[in-house]
């Protein structure tokens, strides 16, 4: 998947999965989204996975300008 260049919102996704990450998808959609001034770009929104110590950790990236 090619994915062009663009401004991103990164949330981080602090604790237990699948709990932490379901948690933060309904924030951006009920408080962030609404209050903020950028548009979300209509362009795939990722779910970018790092391996820690304790298992993974997780970020979701959306694309806005």
């Amino acid at each position: 998947m090619i994915i062009p260049p663009h401004k991103w919102a990164i949330f981080p996704c602090p604790g237990e999965m699948p709990q932490s990450i379901l948690q933060i998808w309904k924030q951006i959609y009920t408080s962030w989204i609404p209050r903020e001034e950028y548009e979300i770009v209509d362009q795939p929104q990722l779910e970018v996975y790092f391996e820690v110590d304790e298992g993974y950790a997780c970020e979701i990236w959306i694309p806005v300008k």
